[in-house]
C-alpha cells in the first residue's frame, strides 16, 4: 500500500547530516578531526625574463595568483632559481644546482636540491626555453623536500 511505502521511506528527502552525524562542528568529516589540513601547493604558471636598458629581470607567476620577480645579478638561471624558491615557498637555506643533459629525446635541464640532509631532484625538457625549463625542474624537486 502507499501509505507502507511512505513509511519504509522515512529519512529519503533529508540531507545526509540529518541521517547521519558525520561531521564535528567545522564541517569537517569526522574521521578526520585532528588530521593535519592539507594546504593547496602552488604551480608555476608563467616565467618571464624582462629586460631594461639598465638591468634584467626574472618574474614568476604561481596557479594561486602569486608572483615575485628577482633582479640578474649573476645569471638567468639563478634569478629563476631565487624567484621560484621564494613563489613556492621553499625551506630557508635550500641549495639547488642545474645541470644540462642532452639525450637522444632532447636536452634537459635536471635540478638537484639540499636542504640538510634532504635532498631531490627534478628535471624537464628545454622546449619552449630555458627558464621555463629550469623553473619546472626547480619547482619538481620541491615537491619531495
Amino acid at each position: 500500500s502507499e501509505s507502507a511505502d511512505r513509511q519504509q521511506r522515512t529519512g529519503l528527502g533529508r540531507g545526509l547530516a540529518e541521517v547521519m552525524s558525520l561531521h564535528d562542528g567545522d564541517g569537517s568529516p569526522s574521521h578526520f578531526a585532528g588530521r593535519p589540513q592539507e594546504v593547496e601547493r602552488p604551480e608555476i604558471q608563467g616565467v618571464a625574463v624582462i629586460e631594461f636598458a639598465d638591468r634584467t629581470t626574472v618574474e614568476a607567476k604561481d596557479s594561486l595568483g602569486g608572483s615575485t620577480s628577482e633582479v640578474v645579478t649573476t645569471s638567468v638561471d639563478d634569478a629563476v632559481i631565487a624567484t621560484v624558491l621564494a613563489l613556492l615557498g621553499a625551506p630557508e637555506g635550500t641549495l639547488i644546482d642545474i645541470v644540462d643533459v642532452d639525450t637522444d629525446a632532447g636536452a634537459v635541464v635536471v635540478a638537484t636540491a639540499r636542504d640538510g640532509e634532504k635532498r631531490t631532484t627534478g628535471s624537464s625538457f628545454i622546449e619552449l626555453g630555458r627558464p621555463w625549463a629550469v623553473a619546472l625542474a626547480v619547482s619538481a624537486t620541491l615537491d619531495d623536500l
